[in-house]
């Protein structure tokens, strides 16, 4: 049968399933594999994500439990969509506003008296006991600075908070390169993130094009960023960061709290020599 094929189709078919046979073959290996892939869930795209809403919190009274091979995480929001219970309309005592993403709200921790805000209300009860201090957990994991601004401009001022601390990490940029600053905020009540790349259904489910991409062409895993303009990408999400916190202390300050900015850095930005930005 072979032998009856011209040596063009031989050519091509020898090609196809030479390609077909890379394919298997880094399958099987784990070749470029995104990080959300290793931890065991289906490809996930940065790009083309539209929220219905112009703030990053659960669904009111969501009840959810979060597996994959590091934990098992359960949420449990309030009726304001954030973990933990609901602030009391009467405050009786000094009240801290903690804004964050995931590290803030305590995902993987084995109980939400495990994240950094509950911890934090401890440590204060103990050391400072006149002060008689709550602590409040805004954080939600995917949030950013951008996303946590607008809410405090439009629904903190209901809290009443003496103090409010807005947490970000190296994740807030990427997150801002995904997002956006405030265009992201559309006037119909929606959130857009940038827009998807007209071949990035091939990257999805090729790795042999995710290798062209990646190594050939110069892009990240999540094709947020290409190695020429990342530099620039997050210049761009520094400046961003800023705009936004400078507008949070400001909006603080307006509702009568004081305002601070807390850094949660990775454990790589302790051992490396990173750039310092102004924040």
């Amino acid at each position: 049968m072979l032998g009856r094929l011209s040596p063009i189709r031989l050519v091509v078919l020898s090609c196809v399933f030479s390609l077909v046979l890379a394919e298997v073959v880094l399958r099987l290996l784990g070749t470029q594999l995104t990080f959300v892939e290793e931890k065991g869930n289906g490809y996930q795209s940065s790009f083309g994500i539209t929220s219905d809403s112009h703030y990053c919190i659960y669904e009111p009274y969501l009840n959810h439990r979060h597996t994959n091979q590091d934990f098992s995480y359960a949420i449990s929001a309030n009726k304001h969509g954030f973990v933990g219970s609901t602030p009391t309309e009467k405050k009786t005592r000094f009240r801290i506003a903690v804004l964050g993403d995931s590290f803030t709200e305590g995902v993987g921790a084995l109980s939400p008296d495990s994240s950094y805000p509950a911890l934090l209300e401890n440590l204060l009860a103990a050391q400072y006991p006149n002060l008689n201090a709550e602590v409040l957990n805004f954080g939600v994991g995917g949030s950013d600075v951008v996303f946590e601004t607008r809410y405090l401009i439009d629904s903190m001022a209901q809290f009443a908070p003496d103090l409010v601390l807005m947490t970000y990490n190296n994740s807030d940029l990427t997150d801002i390169i995904q997002w956006g600053g405030v265009e992201r905020f559309h006037t119909d009540g929606t959130t857009h993130a940038r827009q998807l790349p007209w071949w990035s259904w091939f990257f999805q489910h090729l790795h042999l094009v995710r290798i062209l991409v990646s190594n050939g062409l110069g892009y990240d895993e999540e094709l947020l960023m290409h190695s020429e303009t990342v530099t620039k990408e997050f210049a761009h999400a520094e400046d961003v960061m800023i705009e936004s916190v400078v507008e949070a202390d400001t909006y603080s300050k307006q509702i009568g709290a004081k305002f601070m900015v807390v850094l949660m850095p990775f454990a790589n930005d302790l051992v490396s020599e990173k750039k310092k930005t102004d924040l």
